[in-house]
């Protein structure tokens, strides 16, 4: 201790009653100057102190659980090269509940998102063995899967499906760079530009077409359905624990703070926040958690959709104190004061979502999610017509009430039937053919990139005639699922290609890799390349000399 003893204090310290400084202020001292002496010899001074031990104790774990709240949690930043049968690749994220690893599980052998973190306390790995019990309970396609938790040495790991594809909160960050014209090609277009290693310049501008922002919402919502009828209540709903697919889908991904509905939650103390406060219920910022509910995640999902359309929270970019000062407030402006393209249905559903009220609210996902499919996407073209203005054709008697009233139900459902039957098969088109212009452009980019492959295997076997003729383009058609291409069919090829050349080549085109073609079922796509011209090969001359063999005549 720098050749000073905690001794030197001890002084100071008379007993417990009367004194302005006993043991536990006197280690707390200590401690906060970096000098924390050994526990069971610092209380053995203190033989009137029973309890002291129990007592400094509890309040280390207090202190912990603190700097876990406040985001303080150590991250395994240099882990081992294996963890329990998980060898890992590298960082994918590193947050304040740890650090989330891209690795490879050895059996069965496959990737896999490990999720380390070094326990500061027995609460903390307590906590950390309940994300992965309550995610373990959840079985959907929308939640990434959970697939081992355990323990290696002082390092706690959980390890869950590897989703490929970008957070919302990436997403909306680079929203500027999509340029797709039409609202349903704007997904894909963002997506591919970001696979293709397009960076985003900072907080975007562009708000998320209506559209897609029902869809993905929609999505997270029937998420939380499966998770709420499993007793399960995720309270931290946000976009960066959303993540959206290369093929357009959306998966809830970071319990690290649910909690289960049939128990109380224990491990959080009543008035203390848990949470992100841009996206938390009114009573979850207060701290109080016995009234936390599928509500209060019907909140955050709503919180999430305002921002998809406005690219700003309900609130503003307010700090945490000015969020508390206004927690029973409901939020100054509707999401269609700050974009006039979002359709008056779908501003009174984030409304009534974001009401502070819990029983104004969604009262779980199923809920939110029915109410989203059948939202708007547009604002209607026929406005609302006053009463007063119409009575006046209104029908005389009940039967011709009934009559007309039956007539128009008649016609406007048909209307709708075939709309509905239409809109569906235009809307499989467009998903079919925007998948298919995705897969070309990927295939495209990945080509250009294996240009040296081909040109390769031209070089290693060249044509046996003297100077090759006709056209050197090779087609084929490319059977390729989730990025792997299963099977390589030769549709043309040049006549001077030998067999040894085509297998070659072939080989080329079964390595590549496509990511994000393919994923939902296996797509046959063709593809054709401009051979480079072969080299020439001289005949072979006789006799050595190098003339013909008139001449050695």
């Amino acid at each position: 201790m720098r050749g000073t003893t905690w001794a030197r204090y001890a002084g100071r310290v008379t007993s417990s009653s009367g004194s302005s400084t006993g043991p536990l202020a006197l280690y707390h001292e200590l401690w906060l100057e970096g000098r924390a002496p050994d526990l069971e010899r610092f209380c053995a001074h203190f033989p009137e102190e029973p309890a002291l031990v129990e007592r400094i104790r509890a309040i280390a774990e207090l202190r912990a659980e603190l700097q876990q709240l406040a985001g303080e949690v150590r991250p395994a930043e240099a882990p081992p090269e294996e963890i329990a049968g998980f060898r890992l690749l590298r960082p994918l994220a590193h947050g304040g509940m740890g650090s989330v690893w891209l690795a490879e599980q050895q059996e069965p052998r496959r990737s896999c998102a490990l999720k380390l973190l070094v326990p500061l306390s027995k609460l903390q790995l307590q906590r950390f063995r309940r994300e992965a019990d309550l995610t373990a309970r959840l079985k959907h396609p929308a939640i990434a899967t959970v697939y081992a938790f355990g323990v290696a040495g002082e390092i706690a790991y959980l390890a869950s499906e590897l989703v490929a594809g970008f957070t919302l909160r990436e997403l909306l960050n680079a929203a500027d760079l999509a340029t797709a014209d039409r609202p349903d090609e704007w997904l894909a277009d963002l997506v591919r530009r970001m696979a293709c290693g397009a960076a985003a310049g900072g907080r975007s501008t562009a708000h998320s077409p209506v559209g897609i922002a029902i869809d993905l919402g929609a999505q997270v919502a029937e998420a939380l359905a499966h998770a709420h009828d499993q007793g399960v209540i995720h309270r931290d709903v946000k976009p960066s624990n959303i993540m959206v697919t290369v093929d357009g889908n959306a998966k809830l991904i970071d319990f690290g703070i649910a909690v289960p509905i049939e128990e109380d939650a224990h491990l959080t103390r009543t008035g203390v926040f848990v949470g992100s406060h841009a996206y938390a219920a009114p009573e979850q910022l207060k701290g109080e958690h016995h009234r936390v509910g599928p509500w209060s995640d019907t909140y955050a999902t709503c919180a999430t959709l305002f921002e998809m359309v406005t690219q700003r929270p309900p609130f503003g970019f307010a700090e945490l104190g000015e969020r508390l000062a206004r927690a029973d407030d409901p939020p100054p402006d509707g999401p269609r004061a700050l974009n006039p393209r979002v359709p008056p249905a779908l501003d009174a559903l984030l409304r009534r979502g974001l009401d502070p009220r819990p029983e104004r609210r969604f009262r779980d996902g199923q809920e939110l999610a029915e109410a989203l499919r059948h939202c708007p996407r547009r604002t209607p073209l026929v406005p609302w017509v006053p009463f007063h203005r119409w009575r006046r054709w209104l029908p005389r008697s009940l039967a011709q009430l009934v009559a007309g009233v039956m007539t128009v139900a008649a016609v406007v459902l048909s209307v709708l039937y075939a709309g509905s039957v239409r809109e569906l098969e235009l809307r499989r088109d467009e998903s079919r053919a925007i998948r298919l212009t995705s897969a070309y452009e990927m295939l495209n980019h990945i080509l250009h990139q294996r240009e040296e492959s081909f040109a390769t295997c031209i070089a290693h076997n060249p044509p046996a005639m003297r100077r090759p003729v006709g056209p050197r383009s090779l087609r084929v058609a490319l059977t390729v699922l989730s990025g792997r291409v299963l099977n390589v069919r030769v549709l043309q090829q040049p006549v001077w290609l030998d067999w040894s050349t085509r297998t070659c080549l072939v080989d080329a085109f079964a390595a590549l890799g496509l990511p994000g073609v393919g994923t939902a079922q296996a797509i046959t796509i063709e593809a054709e390349v401009e051979l480079p011209r072969p080299p020439v090969i001289e005949p072979l001359r006789l006799n050595g000399a190098g003339g013909s063999p008139a001449e050695e005549r």
